[in-house]
């Protein structure tokens, strides 16, 4: 008797494992009332904020507002920076800068859309340019003269014709902003267009004397280092012709001047010709 009672135990057992194993909703109930499983810890929705709230205060602003910042871009996914309208060459242009994306830290960059379309008198566009760009702000503000090129901002006469060219600046570079870098377009009074000059220059801008383009790439703002590169127009084709790198050194200086060491090197169909080094104050 003692052993058949032992049996259907052991039978019932093995059927309630079998519901177990295949009821999952079944198991969830018996957790409920007999609390099987251990509670999960909680946690609260910013988290990932909280770590930083004690060790960076700043930080901890700047992420939450970038947080909310998501939120709103969930809803509202581009912002117009900058619409405006200016003349070029007697067209009318219309010049947009469309936030994308923001800066993921305080060390990124913004990306950002500039659209810029070209019109005639009868506001029919004639061409629309659209660049993508990664900067800090618009190259357009003029209190800002880490991204201002020019006095125009935008224009320049890039090929000595007459007519105006546009730089878009499509990136800041490093050493803050100052060595920016361009992608020009060149006018083309022909068809009133401007056509993209598809290779990048540092902070670029036009030498009318010696029709040439100088492009400024500053190394360090400590002690002076700076590189300048010079290109000619030939057969269409912008050719470096001479490259010039001054950096401050030791020695006695003159009027309060300190000394700097001026290299220069000088190129033809792209070879270098010649080396000159000199002591310059």
């Amino acid at each position: 008797m003692l052993k058949r009672k032992k049996n259907l135990i052991l039978f019932a057992i093995l059927i309630l494992a079998s519901l177990l194993l295949l009821n999952k909703p079944l198991i969830m109930l018996l957790d409920s009332i007999f609390q099987f499983s251990p509670k999960p810890k909680e946690t609260s929705v910013n988290h990932h904020f909280d770590k930083w709230e004690n060790k960076n205060p700043d930080e901890y602003m700047i992420r939450q507002q970038r947080y909310s910042d998501s939120i709103d871009n969930l809803m509202n996914p581009s912002f117009m920076l900058n619409d405006t309208t200016f003349t070029i060459n007697s067209l009318k242009v219309h010049f947009k800068e469309i936030l994308i994306a923001r800066r993921e830290s305080i060390y990124g960059r913004d990306s950002i859309l500039v659209r810029l379309d070209v019109m005639d008198g009868n506001d029919s566009i004639l061409q629309r340019i659209e660049q993508p760009i990664y900067t800090l702000d618009s190259q357009l503000n003029e209190e800002d003269l880490y991204y201002l090129l020019a006095d125009s901002g935008l224009t320049l006469d890039y090929n000595f014709d007459g007519f105006e060219d546009l730089a878009i600046r499509i990136d800041q570079g490093n050493i803050k902003a100052l060595n920016g870098v361009f992608y020009i377009f060149i006018f083309d009074s022909t068809t009133n267009t401007f056509q993209k000059y598809d290779e990048e220059f540092t902070n670029p801008i036009p030498i009318p004397a010696e029709k040439r383009i100088r492009c400024e790439f500053v190394q360090s703002t400590i002690g002076l280092h700076i590189f300048y590169d010079d290109y000619v127009w030939e057969n269409g084709k912008l050719m470096l012709v001479e490259s010039t790198e001054e950096q401050q050194v030791e020695g006695q200086e003159k009027n309060g001047i300190p000394p700097t060491k001026q290299t220069k090197i000088y190129y033809q169909n792209g070879k270098e010709v010649k080396r000159t080094e000199n002591i310059i104050y």
